[in-house]
């Protein structure tokens, strides 16, 4: 029974690395969302030359509230 152990061994560690892929990715596309819904306020907040001054707020602001929080409570605006 040792092929047994060793192929138990081998499918949790592929388990375990696909199940780490997929939490990176998720972890990936709940911050991009944030992201995105925080330019989207911006870009409704101001237009053209401050524009540029409230997206860099809104990412300093992202990167501060991910720290902090989980980006799960950011929810999409538009």
């Amino acid at each position: 029974s040792p092929i047994f152990a060793i192929a138990a061994i081998v499918t949790s560690v592929r388990f375990g690395w696909e199940l780490s892929k997929l939490i990176k990715r998720r972890k990936f596309d709940k911050k991009s969302k944030c992201v995105s819904s925080n330019l989207c306020k911006a870009r409704r907040l101001m237009r053209n030359k401050e524009y540029k001054y409230w997206r860099e707020k809104y990412e300093l602001a992202n990167s501060k509230y991910d720290r902090i929080k989980p980006a799960i409570q950011c929810r999409k605006i538009c």
